[in-house]
C-alpha cells in the first residue's frame, strides 16, 4: 500500500511536471493524457481503484492483527487476493501509457484540448446549482459526521446515510473545484483543467485539495465497512464503534481542509 501511494504520487508529479516540458506541444497533464488517449485515463482510474481496494484491505488486516478473531485473518487474506488484479492491471496500463508517450506524437495544451469556447462543458449551464449543492451537502455531511464522531452509539441507518453523503459530497466538490474555484487559482475560466492546480505557479495546491477529497471519500467507504462489521460481527461492536468515530472525525478534517483552501482562494486571490 505504501509503495502504491508513493508510485501514484510520483505519477502525478510526472504527468504534471516532468513530461510536459519534454513532449511536443504539451503545457500540462491534460496534453500528456491526450497523447496517451484512453489508456492514460484508464490507467489513472485503475490506479485510484487499486489504492482504494488496498486501503480497505489495510483496515481488514488491522482488524485481524488487533482482534483475536481467527476468521478476520481469512477475510483480510481474501481482501489481499482481491487487490491482485488491480495491481497487475495498473502496472500493465502504466507501462503501456509510458510506451505511448515515447512514440513522438505531438499534443495540445489544456486550452486547445478542451476548447476555448467550452466554459465548463455540460456543467456550465448553471454553476450556481453545483455551488448550492456543495454548500448544502457540506453542511449536512458536517452535522452527520459530527454526530457520529461525538456519539458512542450510532444507528446503522445513520452510519449508512453518513457514508453515502460523504461519497456523494465528492461529486459537487470535484465539479466546483474544476468549474468554479480553479478560476480563482490560475485565472482561466474557459476550460476545466485540474492538472494546472499541480503546477508550482499555483503553489501545488492540487495536492492538498485532492488529498482532502480522497480522505473524505476513503473514510466514507471505511465507515460503511465498519458499519457492516458491527452487523455481521456483534463481538466486534465496541471496536467497530471506536473506528467509526475516528473515520467520522477524519471526514470532517478532510472536508474542512477542502473548504478552507477553496474559500481562501476566493477571498484572497
Amino acid at each position: 500500500l505504501v509503495l502504491q501511494c508513493v508510485s501514484f504520487l510520483l505519477l502525478l508529479v510526472g504527468v504534471s511536471l516532468i513530461f510536459p516540458p519534454i513532449l511536443t506541444g504539451i503545457m500540462c497533464g491534460t496534453g500528456v493524457l491526450k497523447i496517451s488517449g484512453e489508456t492514460g485515463v484508464r490507467m489513472l482510474l485503475v490506479r485510484i481503484c487499486t489504492l482504494l481496494v488496498l486501503f480497505v484491505w489495510y483496515q481488514l488486516d488491522s482488524a485481524s492483527r488487533e482482534l483475536p478473531e481467527k476468521d478476520m485473518k481469512m477475510i483480510a487474506a481474501k481482501g489481499m487476493l482481491f487487490s491482485v488484479p488491480f495491481v497487475v492491471l495498473g502496472a500493465w496500463l502504466s507501462a503501456k501509457t509510458l510506451w505511448l508517450l515515447n512514440t513522438g506524437v505531438s499534443g495540445d495544451c489544456c486550452s486547445l484540448a478542451y476548447g476555448a469556447t467550452d466554459v465548463g462543458g455540460k456543467f456550465s449551464f448553471n454553476p450556481d446549482i453545483w455551488l448550492l449543492f456543495l454548500t448544502v451537502s457540506s453542511i449536512g455531511l458536517f452535522l452527520l459526521a459530527l454526530f457520529v464522531a461525538s456519539k458512542k452509539e450510532s444507528s446503522q441507518r445513520l452510519i449508512a446515510i453518513t457514508s453515502c453523503c460523504g461519497i456523494v459530497w465528492c461529486l459537487p466538490a470535484s465539479v466546483c473545484l474544476l468549474y468554479y474555484f480553479s478560476a480563482y487559482y490560475y485565472g482561466v475560466s474557459q476550460h476545466p483543467c485540474f492538472w494546472c492546480l499541480f503546477l508550482p505557479g499555483n503553489y501545488f495546491v492540487g495536492y492538498p485539495l485532492f488529498f482532502a477529497m480522497t480522505l473524505v471519500f476513503s473514510q466514507s467507504v471505511v465507515l460503511f465497512v465498519y458499519g457492516r462489521f458491527s452487523i455481521f460481527k456483534p463481538q466486534l461492536l465496541g471496536w467497530s464503534r471506536k473506528k467509526m468515530r475516528k473515520s467520522a472525525g477524519l471526514i470532517i478534517v478532510g472536508m474542512l481542509v477542502y473548504l478552507l483552501l477553496t474559500g481562501s482562494a476566493v477571498l484572497f486571490l
